[in-house]
């Protein structure tokens, strides 16, 4: 996801304020599924751009492998865009997976590799539960199994990585 960082604290607010109950975070998959038209549309409605990397293979390739992948093409991707910044979900001890391939690039002097990168709990960043919403629905929509990526679509630009 691409905030504007003039516009991150009124989006914070914004997905704070869509959460259900007592929900510390949003998530897609914890959504009721009522909840994931009104969900979706209101992501849409958020002044933010959201570029998402996204690589098909079969049960053969290690899915981290896949991961690494994905995270070369998004970062290329933010320093297209001029991103100063990049949050990333984290993943607790996988987080150090995520920097050795940053790191790689930084050794190498990729200038995609130069913007800061953060790793934070999703209950710390709501702009975090972006990316979950843009992923959720577009992997649905792929299944099937909605079409709640409709509305969101506009919002989002896919790449589709392959393995070199």
């Amino acid at each position: 996801m691409v905030v504007a960082d003039v516009e991150m604290d009124d989006v914070r607010s914004e997905l704070r304020g869509l959460r259900s109950g007592k929900d510390k975070t949003l998530h897609w998959r914890r959504e009721r599924p009522e909840r994931l038209r009104a969900l979706a549309a209101a992501v849409g409605s958020l002044p933010v751009r959201a570029v998402a990397t996204v690589m098909m293979h079969d049960a053969g390739i290690d899915s981290e492998r896949a991961r690494r992948f994905c995270l070369s093409q998004l970062l290329r991707e933010l320093h297209g865009l001029q991103a100063e910044r990049a949050v990333f979900e984290s993943r607790q001890a996988e987080d150090r997976k995520d920097m050795q391939v940053i790191a790689a690039w930084r050794r190498a002097k990729r200038p995609e590799a130069m913007v800061r990168v953060d790793f934070l709990p999703a209950i710390a960043e709501p702009g975090l539960w972006l990316a979950d919403v843009i992923a959720g629905a577009f992997m649905w929509w792929l299944r099937g199994t909605c079409d709640h990526w409709l509305v969101l679509a506009d919002k989002c630009r896919v790449v589709e990585v392959n393995e070199p």
